[in-house]
C-alpha cells in the first residue's frame, strides 16, 4: 500500500516536471512541502535574529534599581541623565548602556503587606533583587531609608569605606547611614528558626549607639534625579543609595554617585 502511494507521488512529480505549468508546479510544491518550508524559514529567521542581537547588543556598564519610584516623567528624564553621564565619562553610547529599573515595588513592613497585590509586588521585587545581587549583575539600589535598612541587614550592600575614595568619604560622610555589625553577627549566629525573639535594628543615623557601626548607605534626597523619581518622599524617611556586594562596576557606580550629587539643578 505504502509503495503504491509512493509510486503514485513519484509519477505525479515526474509528470509535472515535464508537462506541468509553473502554477501547477508551485501548487504541488506547496501542498507537499508547505510545513517543511515554513519551519525552515522560521529557523533561518531565529538564527539571523540571534546573530543580529548578539552583534548589536550593548554592554551594560551600570545596572541600578530605583525601588518604589512614583514619577510619571521617569522614562524621559531617565534617558537624559543616562546620556549626559555616559558622555561625561566618555563612554560610547552606541556600544554601552546604563539600566535604571524604576518599575519595582518593595516594602519590608509586614503590616503593609496585608494587601495581597502589595505583597505580590514585594515578593517579585525581592526575587529579582536576590538573583541579580547573587549573580553580580546589580550595582546599586535606591529607595527610602526604611526600606533599604532591611536589605542592608540581609548583607546586600558593601561597606562604603572599602569602595569610596578618601576624597569621597570625606565629602559624603555626613550623609552616611549605618548598620551594626554586632547585630548582623547575632542574626547570623541565630540558627533557631522557631525563635520568637524579634531583633530591633538600631537607628541607622546614630552610629554612636552601635557596637560596630558600618556605613552602607548614603542620603541622596537633595539630588535632582531623586526629586524627579521620588516626588512624594518624606523628610523623615530620606532616599538613600547602597552599592551592592559582588558588583562588577563599583568604580563607575561611585562616579555616578558623584554625578548625581554634584549635578547642578
Amino acid at each position: 500500500m505504502n509503495m503504491a502511494v509512493m509510486d503514485e507521488f513519484k509519477a505525479e512529480r515526474e509528470y509535472l516536471k515535464k508537462h506541468g505549468t509553473r502554477q501547477e508546479k508551485w501548487a504541488y510544491f506547496w501542498d507537499y512541502y508547505k510545513w517543511h518550508t515554513i519551519i525552515g524559514v522560521i529557523a533561518v529567521i531565529i538564527v539571523i535574529s540571534s546573530v543580529y542581537n548578539a552583534l548589536t547588543a550593548k554592554d551594560v556598564v551600570l545596572n541600578g534599581i530605583y525601588l518604589n519610584s512614583s514619577s510619571s516623567l521617569e522614562d524621559e528624564k531617565k534617558e537624559i541623565f543616562i546620556s549626559e553621564f555616559l558622555t561625561q565619562q566618555q563612554i560610547d553610547t552606541k556600544k554601552n548602556e546604563i539600566i535604571l529599573n524604576t518599575s519595582l515595588y518593595y516594602t519590608s513592613d509586614s503590616e503593609k503587606n496585608e494587601n495581597y497585590s502589595t505583597g505580590e509586588l514585594t515578593y517579585t521585587a525581592s526575587q529579582i533583587l536576590m538573583v541579580q545581587v547573587a549573580a553580580g549583575e546589580l550595582d546599586f539600589i535606591t529607595a527610602e531609608r526604611s526600606t533599604l535598612v532591611s536589605l542592608a541587614y540581609a548583607e546586600y550592600f558593601a561597606d562604603l569605606t572599602t569602595i569610596l575614595s578618601e576624597e569621597q568619604i570625606a565629602a559624603y560622610q555626613p550623609y552616611f547611614y549605618y548598620i551594626d555589625q554586632a547585630v548582623l553577627d547575632k542574626m547570623n549566629e541565630d540558627t533557631d528558626l522557631d525563635s520568637t525573639e524579634k531583633i530591633t535594628f538600631p537607628a541607622s543615623d546614630h552610629p554612636e549607639t552601635m557596637e560596630k557601626p558600618i556605613p552602607v548607605m548614603i542620603d541622596i534626597s537633595k539630588c535632582e534625579m531623586t526629586n524627579i523619581f521620588y516626588p512624594y518622599m518624606k523628610e523623615a524617611d530620606p532616599i538613600v543609595v547602597g552599592f551592592t556586594v559582588n558588583s562588577e562596576h563599583t568604580e563607575l557606580a561611585t562616579k555616578f554617585l558623584d554625578y548625581l550629587i554634584n549635578k547642578p539643578n
